[in-house]
C-alpha cells in the first residue's frame, strides 16, 4: 500500500531509509572519522567552530587526514529552525525518487548519542 500522493509504501521508504542510515552509521564510526571527532570533541567548546571550518568543511584537509567522505554523503554545517547553530551535520540525501521525502540527517548532538554506542569516548 502506497502513501496518499507517493508511489512507494511505507516498508519500502522504510528499507531505503534504513539502507542510507547505514551508510551514514558506517561513515561516522569509520576509525579515522572517530579519531577527528574525538580531537574535536577534546577541545574548548569556543574552539570547536574554528575546527570544523579548517578540518570538517575542507576536502583536502579531510583527505590530507586519511577521511575519505564517500559518494553522495555530505559534511555542512547547519542550524535548528529556532536559529541555534549546530557545529555540523553529516547527511544523505535519499534517492531521487524519494526527494519529495528529504534526506536522512546526523548532527552532532544525534552523533554523540548514536556514535557512544560505537565509540569509547
Amino acid at each position: 500500500m502506497n502513501y496518499p500522493g507517493l508511489n512507494y509504501s511505507k516498508n519500502e521508504l522504510s528499507k531505503v531509509m534504513k539502507t542510507n542510515y547505514d551508510d551514514l552509521i558506517n561513515f561516522i564510526t569509520d576509525p579515522v572519522f572517530q579519531k577527528l571527532f574525538s580531537e574535536m570533541m577534546s577541545l574548548q567548546p569556543n574552539e570547536r567552530p574554528m575546527f570544523v571550518h579548517k578540518i570538517w568543511l575542507d576536502d583536502s584537509e579531510l583527505r590530507r587526514r586519511g577521511l575519505k567522505v564517500p559518494e553522495g554523503i555530505l559534511i555542512q554545517t547547519s542550524a535548528f529552525g529556532d536559529r541555534r547553530p549546530t557545529l555540523f551535520c553529516v547527511k544523505k540525501f535519499l534517492p531521487e525518487k524519494y526527494h519529495d521525502y528529504g534526506k536522512m540527517l546526523i548532527g552532532p548532538s544525534t552523533m554523540i548519542l548514536k556514535m557512544t554506542k560505537y565509540l569509547s569516548i
